[in-house]
């Protein structure tokens, strides 16, 4: 029954055993509740690297581009530079910034949930 996990020896190699197991696998080795509960993890471990692919390789570049409305008083440290402050100068990179992350979030979670469906 365990043979599916001989060589997932270490601290994280259980990502690789929720990997490699099938969900009806899964269903008989813990039960429907649980087995759920690790799918929908596995589903968000998914949606959360797309987030993060986006955010890293779309969002920040336009927000270190950007040309910040000067406020006078306002500090401006690293971190300031790569983030939402630094375009607010720049109407149309803020009307891109918003339309990536209003329209990127929902659609990686529709794409999701229609693959998950379309497996049952």
């Amino acid at each position: 029954m365990f043979r599916w996990f001989t060589g997932y020896k270490g601290l994280l190699n259980w990502f690789k055993v929720l990997r490699a197991i099938n969900d009806d696998t899964l269903v008989e080795i813990t039960g429907v509740d649980y087995a759920l509960y690790l799918v929908f993890l596995r589903y968000a471990a998914v949606l959360c690297l797309v987030l993060t692919m986006v955010n890293c390789f779309v969002l920040v570049p336009i927000y270190a581009s950007g040309d910040p409305v000067a406020q006078e008083g306002l500090q401006w440290s690293s971190m300031n530079v790569l983030t939402l402050l630094n375009i607010t100068g720049n109407n149309h990179k803020m009307r891109a910034a918003y339309f990536i992350t209003l329209f990127i979030v929902p659609v990686s979670a529709f794409v999701l949930l229609v693959k998950y469906l379309l497996k049952y």
